[in-house]
C-alpha cells in the first residue's frame, strides 16, 4: 500500500494512501460521479484539478470536496511518470507501495504545474 500527499505551492492539501483494492474502488467511485454529470472521467477528473488550482485549495462543502479529492487522486495515480527508467504511470507504483508528494503550483486562472517527488531511487 502506497501513500500520496498532495500540496498547493507547498502546503499540504490532503493524504491519501491504499492498495490495489483501494484504487479500484476510487476508480469505480470517479466512473459513476462522471457518469452522473455527463462527463468522462478524463474531463471530471481535469475539472477537479482546475477547480483545486482556481480555488487555490479545496471546496468547503464536504461531499463536494470528497469528490474532489477522489477525482484528483485518480488524475494525479494515471499521470505517466515520465522518467525512462520508470516507466508507466503513479498508479502502477502506488499498488507496489511507493509514496509520492504532488506539489500543484498555480500558474494561471484553472491551470498550473505539478511537481511529483518520491523515494531516493525516483
Amino acid at each position: 500500500m502506497g501513500k500520496i500527499v498532495v500540496k498547493l505551492a507547498g502546503k499540504e492539501l490532503f493524504e491519501w494512501s491504499g492498495g490495489k483494492a483501494e484504487i479500484a474502488d476510487l476508480e469505480k467511485r470517479v466512473r459513476r460521479a462522471a457518469r452522473s454529470v455527463r462527463k468522462t472521467v478524463g474531463e471530471l477528473t481535469a475539472l477537479t484539478l482546475e477547480t483545486a488550482f482556481s480555488l487555490k485549495g479545496l471546496m468547503t462543502d464536504p461531499d463536494s470536496r470528497d469528490m474532489q479529492i477522489g477525482g484528483m487522486v485518480h488524475y494525479l495515480l494515471h499521470l505517466p511518470t515520465s522518467r525512462p527508467n520508470r516507466p508507466g504511470t503513479h498508479r502502477e507504483y502506488v499498488i507496489a507501495g511507493w509514496d509520492f508528494v504532488f506539489d500543484l503550483f498555480p500558474e494561471q486562472p484553472g491551470r498550473g504545474r505539478i511537481e511529483v517527488s518520491g523515494r531516493e531511487d525516483w
